[in-house]
């Protein structure tokens, strides 16, 4: 095979018809200018690694690592998680654009609510945003007004701050190093009384505000002597729904009969081994008569129970003029007395509390046991009628405490919790606005409290860890633990359901 070379004719034209195309080419990618460099600029790596380094009270340093093709960085950040979504957030607070991975947004307003970030990075051309968006809560500043008082009536500490819980710390010299105990607080009470110290020696207490797990630096330590000494008292409050609710049926099933639910309340009562026992709805009858000469369902108990005293709080059915209240008090009558008669007050709204002085037989420590029932029902209207109920319950109390010298423990079914249901705690926020302490908040130890208290006669009980049922302590009354007793087997109860509330159980000591 043979080739023949181009005439030179043809060379001519081949070569002007190349430059000609260069030519085109040339002034295509110029008439496309900037924009066509950029389409040649990679998409920038999608934020990753983001973590806080710093956090004050109004501000949020976030890093993370420098990533590929990404000139400018951004960090957002919302009390709200929706409002740092792609579509809202222009409703977020926002970092001054940087050229370095190491962003900080200033001037937050201070709040126990988390702030939720997420950091946006960007090119000439492309932006990508981080997928994962994570949160922080704000420094909070050290306590303020840290107090500690000790007299015969108990050893305890107060503050002022907001937050989401507080960490006490105890020890027995001012360098906070020597006998160191720490207490951990949930909530936003302002008031704790130590249960570990010795009357006659000196302790030193400091305290620091948490913010979700943000926490404060440490307030200047306090000391005091202490002079009280503590009686340890295990305390049950108990709604064991009243007979009259007998084959009812429920959020769950079918409620069983009285006659096949009191031998399971009976034995939750006695494998807890409680020395006092606040129950609530125990005076629905039992048998006949329903009358006079009848029997209490508290009566019942207290038969059942063998080792316990039914505190004489009303005008029991055996004697004309009877009067159920539905409250009432069991104590251990190897353990207890009752000092005096007991009885009850009107908190309003037919609600009342029952209420019992008693003293322990080994020590002569008294103290004075109420039991609580109030108003149930959701909104606003019903939570304000709990405040009241609430107050008037304080009052009556604090009346009866003052002139008899005793401490005072409140429990029962306060029907009042802060969810969907209630605008407001209302029982709970007058508690802590006279500093009575929650026992859930305070205690040390807490078995079962992803458990409600409310079980609702469901054969497998919620596990929403959110509590009706209370036992509260003043000023001076210290708390160990806390425990919602339930009897399970894989998460279910087996046989009849004892009652709609589990008991709870607290282990105190009040002051003597």
């Amino acid at each position: 095979m043979s080739f023949r070379r181009p005439s030179r004719r043809r060379a001519r034209v081949l070569a002007t018809t190349l430059v000609a195309l260069a030519a085109m080419a040339t002034s295509l990618l110029l008439s496309a200018g900037p924009a066509a460099a950029a389409e040649a600029v990679p998409a920038p790596v999608r934020p990753h690694g983001e973590h806080v380094v710093r956090v004050t009270a109004h501000s949020i340093t976030v890093a993370l690592p420098r990533l590929a093709h990404a000139t400018h960085y951004r960090l957002y950040a919302a009390t709200t998680r929706n409002d740092v979504t792609v579509a809202r957030i222009r409703h977020a607070h926002a970092s001054a654009v940087a050229t370095a991975p190491r962003l900080t947004i200033r001037g937050l307003r201070y709040t126990t609510a988390p702030y939720w970030y997420r950091v946006k990075a960007w090119n000439a051309k492309h932006y990508r945003w981080g997928l994962t968006v994570r949160s922080v809560a704000l420094r909070p500043g050290p306590p303020t007004t840290v107090r500690v008082t000790a007299t015969r009536r108990g050893t305890w500490l107060t503050w002022h701050g907001t937050a989401t819980g507080f960490t006490v710390a105890q020890a027995t010299d001012r360098a906070m190093r020597t006998g160191r105990r720490t207490y951990t607080l949930r909530g936003t009470t302002t008031q704790f009384t130590p249960y570990g110290t010795t009357p006659g020696r000196t302790y030193w207490f400091r305290v620091r505000r948490t913010n979700h797990d943000t926490a404060s630096p440490w307030s200047t330590p306090v000391r005091a002597r202490v002079r009280a000494h503590l009686q340890p008292v295990r305390l049950m409050t108990y709604n064991v729904l009243t007979s009259a609710a007998d084959g009812q049926r429920t959020t769950g099933e079918r409620i069983a009969p009285w006659s096949k639910r009191r031998a399971g309340v009976a034995a939750l009562i006695r494998g807890a081994t409680p020395d006092v026992v606040c129950l609530q709805e125990a005076g629905g009858w039992v048998g006949s008569p329903q009358g006079y000469g009848g029997t209490r369902q508290a009566d019942d108990l207290a038969h059942l129970l063998g080792s316990y005293t039914l505190a004489r709080t009303e005008t029991p059915p055996t004697e004309h003029h009877y009067f159920r209240t539905g409250s009432y008090l069991l104590y251990r009558t190897s353990v207890y007395r009752a000092v005096g008669t007991g009885g009850h007050w009107f908190l309003g709204d037919n609600r009342v509390a029952a209420y019992q002085v008693l003293q322990r037989r080994s020590t002569g420590a008294t103290v004075l046991a109420v039991s609580v029932h109030l108003n149930f029902g959701n909104g606003r209207a019903a939570d304000d009628v709990r405040a009241a109920e609430t107050r008037s319950l304080l009052s009556q109390a604090g009346r009866l405490a003052a002139a008899k010298g005793v401490p005072v423990v409140y429990a029962g079914d306060f029907n009042s919790v802060l969810n969907r249901n209630h605008v407001y705690d209302g029982a709970g926020d007058v508690m802590r606005a006279h500093r009575v302490a929650d026992a859930q908040s305070v205690a040390q130890s807490r078995p079962n409290e992803r458990f409600n208290s409310a079980n609702l006669y469901l054969r497998t009980p919620p596990e929403v860890g959110q509590s009706i049922d209370y036992v509260f302590a003043p000023a001076g009354v210290a708390v160990r633990s806390r425990e919602v007793v339930l009897r399970l087997s894989r998460g279910r109860f087996r046989g009849v359901i004892p009652s709609d509330h589990n008991p709870v159980l607290v282990r105190a000591a009040f002051p003597y």
